[in-house]
């Protein structure tokens, strides 16, 4: 995981460098008509993960706070859809899906969190890293598996997050290192907050090719065992549809 968060990261790091006015999107040069001709946009349920943050810096999953924060994140995505294009969304009724088209969804969904790091190099126009090629011909793909699932659509929607909170031991140690520092050396420095990733994907139902790219970054700025953090995150994600639609 913490090789797929540097590249993330040295994105995030850019926009102090940039400024904020950015287009942080990446999408297929044809998005718009592409997007307008689609008529059903299947909703997979999204994956999040919640870890804590030991005192020593170890992380663990905690199940429970994962699943609260996918409960969240499956709400707020209703929510905040583009209001005028609202019945073209279905959330796919993963309950009468077979297990083998189950088994597909979940690896297309881990094969984009792992090419993420790549889109977040070569295909954002905010990376210190970015290729033009790239960005103004965006092109990647998951292959044609999602074809082989009998309840398809047009567009399938994918989100991916993952929430880091930190134990009370570990503010605590990290305030105290701030503190430290500030006394001894006249500059505080903790590790304070946990990060906040998620990235959703808009790819073509028959051919796996991404059609659209959106993420959010932060740190210690929202918690997505939260809806009120939750619903931030999608509004970021979902404000990027709107400008492309």
């Amino acid at each position: 995981m913490k090789k797929i968060l540097v590249p993330i990261l040295f994105s995030f790091m850019a926009l102090f460098i940039t400024g904020c006015s950015i287009d942080y999107t990446a999408s297929i040069p044809n998005f718009k008509q592409e997007y307008q001709t689609k008529k059903r946009i299947v909703i997979v349920p999204p994956s999040v993960k919640m870890y804590e943050i030991s005192t020593g810096g170890v992380e663990e999953e905690i199940s429970d706070w994962s699943k609260l924060a996918m409960e969240n994140m499956q709400k707020s995505i209703i929510n905040n859809l583009p209001k005028e294009q609202q019945l073209k969304y279905e959330v796919i009724n993963y309950s009468t899906l077979p297990e083998f088209e189950k088994e597909l969804i979940t690896n297309s969904n881990n094969l984009l969190f792992r090419i993420s790091p790549s889109i977040h190099q070569h295909a954002l126009k905010i990376s210190v890293a970015k290729f033009d090629e790239k960005i103004e011909n965006f092109d990647y793909t998951i292959g044609d598996v999602l074809s082989n699932i009998s309840e398809t659509g047009d567009i399938y929607l994918f989100l991916n997050a993952e929430d880091r909170v930190q134990t009370s031991g570990k503010k605590a140690a990290e305030v105290t290192k701030a503190i430290i520092g500030a006394l001894l050396f006249g500059v505080g420095v903790g590790d304070i907050g946990g990060i906040t990733f998620s990235s959703v994907a808009m790819v073509d139902a028959k051919t796996g090719k991404l059609m659209w790219y959106n993420y959010y970054i932060s740190k210690g700025a929202v918690d997505l065992r939260e809806e009120k953090g939750t619903d931030e995150v999608v509004k970021v994600l979902f404000n990027g549809l709107q400008s492309k639609i």
